[in-house]
């Protein structure tokens, strides 16, 4: 059995148009350069793909020159190797190493064995000095392990203990900033067919990741440049290379590889190329920190009687926190302390129980402290072992300032301040009811170890005049006597208000003030340039409503809005915050303003006697908006723009219009359309109750039963109701029909 393997991203040559590999429909296999006939059993073809891929860079280190060669015969192939397929593999056979079992199916009947395999990479013609790697993409904390261990093999028929190492990277990125860890390889001979033998315990890869963290402070701790790769040792001989700024909270790489040391002056080594095969296998991460850690959470609510209420939260959680199902990387990797309170509080209550005027006042105050577990610039780094270095002191406080992330929380808001109002009078528009007052601010102040501060500030305020009045109008005709006829309603309910429905006057004051500085921590923490982000507008609001007659009824409303400029960056002067309040003394820059006036008119001619079924609803609409120009572009001038509505709404009520016609009425009600017809006198009737019937009534032989023989006789008949004709039914059922539209509405709108 021969085993091909056919690199498709590396094609030998290209037919025809084709680019990529995105849409392929068929693949074709063919023989060629055959004399004879032949016999070919193929067992398995199949599509392969890893997450390894071969790192087709240069791994020389940054600094070491090397020279480039076009015709480069180093042979380098990434492969697998399993347990099902190369069993019987000459010269050794693939075996799973000490400890490992095959993973079975449990959802099988005969619980079926998976196959087992590894990661084979074969090199040839690698030159002294040379590397070769494969690397995975991958993105991954691995601060709560202690260490990263894996299986090795090394083969090759003329290689000796220690003729090649393998090596491992974990880093942010390939060649700039990564932990490498080297270790020399015990060679296989061949024939071996134990598994000790073929995973020799010399070739398991162990890395504590604390010795990884060790090589960084030392090399920090010389200011050796990160440009340059810092080499040191194990006390079992690996060596570990730091180079650039690593992190183990966050490795995105991980590439395994092989090396042919270079010659040294004193050293035992051949210096020539070197041909062989390694396996890398069952690539884990073990011993994770199982420490636990705690939290605690508390909240108090209380009532203070009828002034308000106070409450208060607080939350404490330490390092190696989680749930019952959070993962390992899911734990906490700081230690947070967070306390709110805040109060609702109505100072009115001070002035006495007769006392109408409400002070509402609302406060709160928070902060959070978040401590983390390791160094935010150094993110594997222990915050703890770098304190250790330090003394007690401003320099120990100033590095924890600088680490840990600082929020604090400031509120005050009073809230529609005014005078309620008392008794059930008729409001006035004088009254200091209708005056109300809000004033709000707020801070958010936060830094971290990459922000120096970030401070944001909020001013609001609303001074307001609030006027509902009562619809009373004045009908100075209602009394008039001769008025009293319902054809003159119209006149009699002449009707007009004076004070207006609703008035509204209010100016609202909304600023904005941010200011934040950044940490330049490349230049030992130093800040950069603050920045500043300011937003001042102010509000006019006019509202009135006049109900004229109960009729007639007029709006308008409008909205001025102005910005308040304030000058380039902080308002670190006398002179500009002086400008400031001499702007707002001054309204502000007009930026805006809008203003809708409209009228609602209800024509009155359903207050005539003949029209009454029918309302007539008339509106005008008129509408106005400024834009100024902006800063910027002066020059295109402001914006105007308006428009104009007027609407008729009529709705005529049909049941009230078909009412005015007895012919109708009787018609829509059931009743006869002609005069019941009198019976004639003598004439017998067919009705065994009236007079001269033959028939007796049974209640006459009865001489208990009331209206007997020997009472008082009975009254006339009533009259008998003629059949109505089958023309006259016809034309119930058609009016009956047309009456079924109850309701015409219609509508006409103008804009312009």
């Amino acid at each position: 059995w021969y085993q091909f393997r056919v690199p498709v991203l590396a094609p030998d040559r290209r037919v025809g148009n084709i680019t990529d590999f995105k849409s392929i429909r068929f693949a074709r296999m063919y023989f060629s350069g055959f004399t004879d006939s032949i016999i070919c059993r193929m067992a398995t073809m199949q599509l392969v793909r890893t997450d390894w891929r071969r790192y087709l860079q240069s791994l020389a280190p940054p600094g070491e020159y090397t020279p480039v060669d076009q015709g480069d015969p180093t042979v380098f192939l990434l492969s697998t190797v399993n347990i099902e397929e190369n069993g019987n593999k000459l010269p050794i056979p693939y075996v799973l190493p000490p400890g490992i079992e095959r993973v079975r199916n449990v959802f099988t009947t005969n619980f079926q064995q998976l196959n087992e395999q590894s990661l084979q990479v074969r090199f040839c013609q690698l030159r002294d000095g040379d590397s070769r790697a494969a690397f995975k993409n991958t993105t991954f904390d691995i601060r709560a392990y202690k260490r990263l261990e894996m299986f090795m093999h090394a083969e090759g028929a003329d290689l000796q203990d220690g003729d090649v190492s393998a090596f491992v990277r974990l880093g942010n990125d390939y060649n700039q900033n990564y932990y490498e860890y080297e270790q020399a390889l015990v060679i296989t001979p061949p024939g071996t067919g134990t598994p000790e033998s073929i995973w020799p315990a010399g070739n398991n890869l162990s890395i504590l990741f604390a010795d990884l963290n060790d090589a960084k402070k030392e090399r920090n701790k010389q200011n050796w440049p990160l440009n340059i790769p810092f080499r040191t040792q194990t006390t079992t001989g690996q060596r570990i290379t730091v180079l650039g700024n690593p992190n183990l909270s966050q490795v995105q790489t991980i590439m395994l590889g092989v090396r042919n040391p270079r010659k040294t002056s004193g050293s035992s080594d051949d210096g020539l190329e070197k041909c062989g095969e390694i396996w890398f296998n069952e690539l884990r991460l073990t011993e994770f920190d199982n420490r636990s850690g705690t939290a605690a959470t508390g909240n108090l609510n209380m009532k203070l009687a009828d002034l308000g209420t106070l409450s208060a939260t607080g939350l404490y959680k330490g390092i190696g926190f989680g749930g019952l199902e959070s993962k390992v990387s899911e734990r906490s990797r700081e230690e947070l302390v967070q306390y709110d309170a805040s109060t609702n509080l109505d100072l009115g209550k001070f002035l006495g129980s007769n006392s109408n005027l409400r002070i509402p006042i609302y406060a709160a105050y928070g902060e959070t402290f978040s401590t983390p577990e390791f160094n935010p610039l150094d993110g594997d780094v222990l915050l703890k072992n770098i304190l250790d270095g330090y003394e007690k002191g401003a320099q120990r406080d100033s590095i924890v300032y600088s680490a840990e992330t600082y929020s604090r929380r400031r509120a005050f808001n009073l809230t529609n301040l005014q005078l309620t109002r008392q008794g059930s009078g008729m409001p006035k528009p004088w009254d200091l009811a209708n005056f109300n007052l809000t004033l709000a601010y707020s801070e958010l102040f936060q830094r971290n170890p990459f922000t120096a501060f970030n401070s944001t500030e909020t001013y609001r305020g609303s001074l307001g005049y609030q006027y509902s009045g009562r619809s009373n109008p004045i009908r100075p005709l209602s009394a008039v006597s001769w008025l009293k006829p319902k054809a003159l309603t119209l006149i009699r309910d002449f009707n007009f208000n004076l004070l207006p429905t609703s008035l509204t006057l209010r100016v609202d004051v909304d600023r904005l003030y941010q200011h934040t500085q950044l940490r330049n921590n490349a230049d030992g923490g130093k800040g950069i340039a603050p920045t500043v982000n300011k937003n001042f507008l102010m509000n006019r609001v006019y509202g009135f409503r006049h109900d004229l007659t109960q009729g007639l009824r007029l709006e308008y409303d409008a909205t001025a809005a102005a910005r308040i400029d304030e000058p380039f960056g902080l308002l670190d002067t006398e002179a500009k915050r002086d400008t400031v309040l001499n702007n707002l003394r001054n309204g502000g820059r007009p930026t805006r303003f809008t203003h809708t006036m409209s009228a609602n008119y209800q024509v009155p001619i359903n207050k005539l006697p003949l029209m009454d079924f029918m309302n007539i609803a008339y509106q005008y609409q008129a509408n106005y908006e400024w834009i100024a120009a902006p800063l910027a572009a002066v020059n295109l001038g402001n914006t105007i723009q308006n428009s104009r509505t007027q609407r008729i709404n009529t709705n005529i009520t049909m049941n009230t219009l078909y009412n005015k016609w007895a012919f109708l009425r009787k018609v829509l009600a059931d009743q006869p359309l002609k005069d019941p017809v009198p019976a004639a006198p003598g004439s017998k009737s067919k009705d065994p109750k009236a007079k001269g019937s033959k028939t007796e009534d049974p209640k006459a032989k009865d001489p208990k039963a009331k209206g007997a023989a020997g009472s008082k006789p009975v009254g006339k008949k009533p009259p008998q109701e003629p059949e109505e004709d089958y023309s006259l039914s016809l034309w119930r059922n058609g009016i009956k029909a047309i009456a079924m539209l109850k309701n015409v509405s219609a509508n006409i709108s103008l804009t312009e």
